[in-house]
């Protein structure tokens, strides 16, 4: 019985001990857990926020078996989620910004490196039907095709189908040889699919880099976003590139990488065990000059001549306009992009 249900049911105690016991250890463990490892510094609205809630798990008797003990500090925690939801004045260090970039980059990885295995699973299980029909002696029992909506085989071709066969011959990493099963756990796999989903989380950090974390990093130091630089997200950005405009083969671009050295020209990218060792170990070295002020920037304005269709031109002065920033600063930045895009 969930708490919700016991408090609306009049319950006013837990049954026994054990019961406040498991109940205490799931509240405790994730507030508890976070705090050791990111308690908010002294003096910060957020630390106001979040302690009393800290004290009252601390301060839970396993012993009481009263209901109150336990709502109460669910009530403090929902109020305090409230609060930060609307969010607290404390103004953000570099370090806090950078500590989140590396944070959000290991998730991203685990969530491309597992996206795989879930999808091999799902056909696992669908596999293991064809073979007991083979088994059976009869091979085509199981239907031919996949639904991606219900995650299941169906006799009926849809909007939502896929052959089966089809679907297993995109995501499968290949029928194993002698070598392979034997090193199963050695030999890294690689398919298309792995690949796709490496780019997907290339794509989407180098993209958090250029519009978030660097701009965030910007106002910190009050600098412009270009001169906040790293050698490593520009070697990620080459990477970017190949991902997202050459459907995830290395061009000539992976020879400028020297931390990176990851791909050669015309090789499928798909990053394995040993390449992503190496990208925490680099993002570790660079987290001190990440949060680190930039050089101060310095630049002369020249004026940049060129023709380009009317369309776009009307596209520029609409956007910029409906931004309020002038020619010259939006202009400066569409350059500044298509340069770091393509150097």
């Amino acid at each position: 019985m969930s708490i919700g249900t016991m408090r609306n049911g009049g319950v006013k105690s837990f049954p026994h001990a054990q019961a406040v016991e498991l109940t205490t250890a799931a509240i405790s463990s994730p507030i508890l857990g976070h705090w050791d490892v990111a308690e908010p510094a002294p003096g910060t609205q957020l630390r106001a926020v979040i302690t009393p809630v800290v004290d009252a798990v601390r301060a839970i008797d396993p012993t009481d078996l009263s209901l109150d003990q336990i709502t109460r500090v669910l009530d403090m925690a929902k109020e305090a989620e409230q609060r930060l939801a609307e969010g607290v004045d404390d103004p953000e260090t570099a370090e806090e910004v950078v500590s989140e970039m590396i944070n959000d980059l290991k998730a991203m990885v685990i969530t491309a490196r597992l996206g795989h295995r879930g999808v091999m699973e799902l056909l696992g299980d669908e596999w293991d039907k064809r073979v007991s029909d083979i088994r059976k002696g009869s091979v085509g029992a199981t239907p031919q095709q996949f639904d991606v909506m219900m995650l299941q085989s169906t006799d009926e071709t849809s909007a939502t189908t896929i052959p089966f066969s089809d679907l297993l011959a995109t995501v499968h990493p290949g029928v194993a040889g002698m070598k392979e099963y034997m090193e199963q756990f050695e030999v890294e796999t690689q398919t298309s699919m792995q690949s796709q989903f490496a780019g997907r989380w290339v794509v989407t950090f180098f993209t958090e880099w250029e519009l978030n974390y660097r701009r965030r990093l910007a106002q910190i130091h009050g600098c412009p976003d270009r001169a906040v630089r790293s050698t490593l997200m520009r070697e990620l950005g080459f990477m970017r590139n190949d991902y997202a405009h050459n459907r995830g083969i290395a061009s000539s671009k992976q020879k400028k990488c020297r931390r990176l050295k990851w791909f050669e020209p015309r090789q499928r990218m798909q990053p394995l065990q040993r390449h992503y060792q190496e990208l925490f170990e680099e993002f570790e070295k660079e987290r001190e000059a990440l949060a680190a002020a930039p050089a101060p920037y310095k630049t002369n304005s020249a004026e940049l001549k060129g023709n380009v269709p009317q369309e776009l031109v009307d596209s520029f002065n609409e956007v910029a306009a409906e931004l309020g920033v002038g020619n010259d600063e939006a202009l400066a930045a569409a350059v500044a992009a298509w340069c770091e895009s393509n150097e």
